[in-house]
């Protein structure tokens, strides 16, 4: 059955935005170049424009008119040095090829949008060989690179400006939908009898791609709000943003009870029928919230959400009265937590509603703090110089990519391949600095091509209309860029087939050109992937160290602040958001590093048991402290005892202690174990107290619990339990990282350098 739905969404979307773009900016100069019998002129304009598309992804307009005119001064440099090396004997040819190929892939070290800069100038040194021009004709030839370039910058600088309103709407929903999968996910979590792991690591991977849309979609509201001053429509979506946020923190924060709702409501699980249905309720909300913003229509639905919270509070205390106090306690407070988490988050969608419909929310940003929550990115000569050495993965993959290269050259040329560029463009297009990514692209690009390769045969064999030809090969354009993000298989089965539709126009031999383009892909695919087993590897287990360290030091950051807010609960300060945003990002790093560790090798996934358990404490301590931190938050809470600063210190020194046995440092020793108990006595206690005064209202026929008894006891069962378990996985945390560094340490005692510099 078709899914008209997604059919719809795909032609909305921004990725098809893009590819109508760049295919409009190549078939434009193309078939003028045909119509004025000046093919070649418009097929080189047409190159320059592919050079120069790459860096044009998700951002800010100024950083995508930065990263385009990067790529157009460096391909117009590198096909102009290439085509001079060209011309002389092979003995000056390759030592380019090499110097060229190992700089410009060694650019990458500067980030996301600097890899895709190197990507076009990879692309400039590998098609340089697609036409060999000499003596004034290479300058020619650069221009009109350049020209294409040019082109292209201007065109999509002015699309942008119209499509940019558009395109920040549906990363927006993109992170509504995303949040609301996570939440479905993590109720699942916690009310369904369902396989625990393979849960945990669908939020892993889910709370990656989350980080990584929020992260886009503030430098891109915090830009706008800058250049553009504070127009509502602005204004509105950088208040959404907000509640998406928190709406990540508190459910990352609902944790506490997750592993102990199965054992408490064992016999009672239709206890738990109500929260299933909010959280089921609150996730389709949401992805309707998404669809509408997609759709830019309103909001039109009827609101469940309130009747359901009211069954569950009223669920609370059918169970009470069913098991009996005080037996009935324990899992009432979960429940009772558990209705304050759906609760609060029920509230974050009303608000996301109340935005869209244009009904007035307070604004919640300073202007003055805004350019704090942007992640910069650095590029100081400083990174490059300490990430050239061999322990850096960037250095290394450089170095492989060089080496394929210059391999696939010398096959090419030795079987006297007519288009033996292909199996360079293959390594370029395959390669990645990780194993797992690079065999992923490597079966996509074989299966995409035969494919590809098939259909186009077929065709060619039931027609030789070169109109049917043309169209064929302009929609495939289209079809590839538009899949290149989402769907690699599917991009190199169109990219093929346009490729054999527009060579079928220009020669004769289509179908012998189909053969080389199988010959090449397969021997550029077979390169890359053996080169990523066999040339300076860089396996994850000698590098996800690095993204231990920098999630432990956040979670401990993290704990700071909410003590800090603990003492002072006047204003959230912006260090406390700045230090929730770094622990959620840092957390994502490990769990995507942890995800490529399970991509490569078996033999390579060292520890990997050992690393599952550091990721997972790593991920449920960040929920623990995120859980006391919107406890604070939205009750009010009495004034932090010197107990509290005892456990508080008590897990910070265990974190400390972790990140130093890391680093393989000497560990700081402390010994709070006689504070540690006296202050869990104090508090337990304190909780015992409040029971006391409790039953003892019931004795005197009290049965209805007060409002401020029931903040009392959640607050003292709530905090003591968080502490507790803030400890316990710190120390539990301290315990797995001593325990891989036991065997990683005698294997590995030479850390490697990341792309941070540090070791």
């Amino acid at each position: 059955m078709i899914d008209r739905q997604a059919i719809k969404r795909f032609f909305e979307s921004s990725e098809f935005f893009k590819g109508f773009i760049l295919t409009f900016a190549i078939v434009l100069p193309v078939y003028l170049g045909f119509y004025m019998d000046q093919s070649q002129l418009g097929l080189t304009i047409a190159l320059g424009v592919i050079f120069s598309s790459s860096p044009d992804v998700q951002g800010t307009i100024r950083h995508k008119m930065y990263g385009i005119g990067f790529a157009i001064v460096l391909s117009v440099v590198v096909t102009i040095l290439m085509t001079i090396a060209s011309n002389y004997s092979p003995w000056l040819l390759v030592p380019v090829l090499g110097i060229l190929v190992f700089f410009i892939s060694y650019i990458s070290v500067f980030g996301f949008r600097a890899s895709l800069v190197s990507f076009s100038g990879l692309s400039a040194v590998v098609l340089s060989f697609a036409h060999p021009v000499s003596g004034m004709e290479i300058l020619h030839h650069a221009g009109l690179i350049g020209l294409g370039g040019i082109w292209y910058l201007v065109l999509s600088f002015v699309f942008n400006i119209f499509i940019h309103k558009k395109t920040t709407e549906l990363l927006l929903a993109d992170c509504i939908e995303l949040t609301a999968d996570y939440l479905a996910t993590r109720g699942e979590f916690a009310v369904e009898k369902a396989d625990k792991d393979t849960l945990q690591k669908k939020m892993f991977t889910l709370q990656t791609d989350i980080n990584e849309k929020l992260e886009t979609l503030r430098e891109i509201l915090m830009s706008d709000r800058q250049k553009s001053g504070h127009s509502n429509y602005q204004r509105k979506q950088l208040l959404i943003f907000i509640e998406l946020v928190d709406m990540l923190e508190l459910a990352i924060a609902n944790t506490d009870n997750l592993y102990k709702i199965d054992e408490i409501f064992h016999g009672h699980e239709e206890k738990i029928e109500p929260y299933k249905k909010i959280n089921s309720e609150m996730a389709d909300r949401m992805k309707k919230i998404s669809e509408a913003i997609r759709n830019n229509k309103p909001l039109k639905f009827k609101n469940h959400l309130e009747t359901l919270l009211k069954r569950a509070q009223e669920n609370i205390e059918v169970y009470v009265k069913e098991v009996g106090l005080p037996k009935a306690r324990k899992g009432s407070l979960i429940l009772r937590n558990l209705y304050d988490y759906e609760e609060k988050q029920v509230q974050k969608v009303t608000i996301i509603e109340r935005i869209l419909n244009n009904l007035n929310e307070g604004l919640q940003s300073e202007n003055k703090e805004r350019a704090r929550f942007i992640t910069h990115q650095d590029y100081d000569f400083k990174t490059f110089r300490e990430n050239f050495s061999i322990k850096s993965p960037s250095y290394k993959h450089s170095l492989r990519l060089t080496l394929t290269i210059i391999l696939g050259f010398l096959i090419g040329k030795a079987l006297d391949l007519e288009n033996f560029y292909w199996i360079l463009l293959t390594i370029v297009v395959i390669m990645r600095p990780s194993y797992g990514l690079t065999k992923e692209r490597t079966k996509h690009r074989i299966a995409g091509t035969f494919i590809g390769a098939a259909i186009a045969v077929s065709i060619i064999f039931l027609t030789q209309n070169t109109m049917v030809y043309s169209i064929l090969a302009i929609a495939s354009l289209l079809l590839s860029f538009s899949f290149l993000q989402k769907n690699y298989k599917a991009a190199a089965m169109f990219i093929t087939l346009s490729i054999i539709f527009l060579y079928s126009i220009l020669v004769q031999n289509a179908l012998e050109l189909v053969k080389y383009r199988v010959i090449d892909t397969f021997i550029g695919a077979t390169l890359s992937y053996f080169a990523n087993l066999l040339f300076w590897p860089s396996w994850q287990f000698l590098n996800i160290r690095k993204d231990m360290v920098e999630a432990i030091e956040a979670n401990s950051l993290y704990l700071i602040e909410i003590d800090r807010y603990y003492h002072n609960k006047e204003t959230l300060e912006t260090s406390y958001k700045l230090s929730r945003k770094q622990a959620f990002l840092a957390i994502g790093n490990l769990n995507a590093a942890f995800q490529r560790m399970t991509q490569e090798p078996k033999s390579k996934q060292k520890e990997l048991s050992y690393v599952y358990e550091i990721v997972t404490l790593n991920n449920t301590f960040l929920s623990a402290a995120a859980s006391l931190g919107t406890f604070m938050r939205a009750h009010k809470t009495t004034k932090a005892s010197r107990h509290f600063e005892v456990f508080i210190s008590g897990t910070n020194d265990n974190l400390i202690n972790a990140m130093e046995m890391l680093n393989y440092e000497e560990i700081t020793e402390t010994n709070r174990k006689e504070e540690l108990v006296k202050a869990e006595e104090y508090l337990e206690n304190k909780f015992k107290e409040l029971v006391k005064i409790r039953d003892k209202e019931i004795e005197d026929g009290i049965h209805s619990i007060s409002h401020e008894m029931r903040l009392n006891l959640q607050e003292a069962r709530m905090i003591t339990d968080q502490l507790r378990l803030l400890l316990s996985l710190s120390s539990s945390l301290k315990n797995a990282v001593n325990s891989y560094i036991k065997i990683h340490g005698k294997r590995f005692p030479s850390p490697e350098i990341n792309n941070d510099g540090k070791a």
